[in-house]
């Protein structure tokens, strides 16, 4: 399955003795926390909660439980919950962190300006 982003990349079904637990990987690995949160929140939006997210550092995991016999509905909600985060992602969550990011760095260049156009009157007033 391949999103905007990221897609889910199938390991392995383990028998569960009635239910089978689908093994996937992220790829390519996420390394963002907001990324995550968002993932995990469009997770519970789309009834998923049964999802598990793992992340070692190398490789993020994502196992979910499914009835084998009606599993495409979840299968499908799963990429659609990975296809929305990577949209809300892109769309929302990065656009606003840029923009909080660029006023937090306007901030301190007209604190720097301030600071320095303080020090060169303190000089004219005070010299040596």
């Amino acid at each position: 399955m391949v999103t905007n982003r990221h897609r889910l990349v199938y390991n392995d079904a383990i028998n569960m003795g009635g239910a089978l637990r689908l093994v996937f990987a992220v790829r390519p690995r996420p390394d963002d926390r907001d990324w995550f949160a968002c993932f995990e929140s469009h997770l519970g939006a789309a009834g998923l909660g049964n999802a598990e997210v793992l992340d070692d550092g190398t490789v993020t995991a994502l196992t979910i439980n499914v009835n084998p016999l009606d599993a495409t509905g979840t299968i499908d909600a799963l990429a659609d919950a990975l296809q929305a985060t990577d949209g809300e992602f892109l769309e929302r969550i990065l656009p606003a962190r840029q923009a909080a990011e660029a006023e937090e760095r306007r901030r301190q260049d007209q604190v720097t300006a301030a600071i320095a156009a303080l020090d060169r009157r303190l000089r004219e007033r005070f010299p040596a």
